[in-house]
């Protein structure tokens, strides 16, 4: 494969949704961006220290070489020795569901981009939606999980 463009892996159009997100539930000092790929926009925009997970070794690499803390982990296997203020679900895999409520501190919050991932975490675990980020260009406040096709970023805590 070619060498990794780093323009598209900082996505401009995200930024004002992550700082969306640390004005409503931050600041944090601790994330963890399971499935990371190549994205390193989290690292830049918050204010916390990001832990990378990625299966690809390429994607892991490119953030080492970016000076990223990034592993090459399965996130449905990878438990690390910590939990997280912020956890960022992204590039999932879509038959095992991640390790979340393993890696989040009580009272910690989780941004999920996939739909269908961000129903399994309403479904299946303790947290509640709290927010979405939809086309809007702003954090809306949700009470329930009823959303449109705009919705960009689901916000649980």
């Amino acid at each position: 494969m070619g060498e990794v463009d780093p323009v598209k892996d900082f996505y401009d159009s995200e930024v004002q949704q992550y700082t969306a997100v640390e004005e409503y539930a931050g600041p944090f000092n601790s994330a963890y961006y399971m499935g990371s790929g190549f994205d390193r926009t989290p690292a830049e925009t918050l204010e916390a220290q990001v832990l990378h997970a990625d299966h690809d070794p390429e994607a892991v690499g490119f953030l080492e070489r970016q000076g990223y803390h990034a592993v090459q982990e399965d996130i449905t296997e990878y438990n690390p020795e910590k939990v997280f203020e912020l956890i960022i679900l992204s590039h999932l895999p879509t038959q095992n569901p991640p390790l979340v409520m393993e890696n989040l501190e009580t009272d910690g919050t989780v941004i999920c981009r996939n739909r269908n991932k961000a129903r399994e975490i309403n479904e299946v675990t303790s947290l509640n939606l709290q927010a979405v980020y939809e086309g809007s260009q702003e954090l809306v406040e949700q009470e329930n999980f009823e959303t449109s096709e705009n919705t960009e970023m689901y916000l649980f805590q």
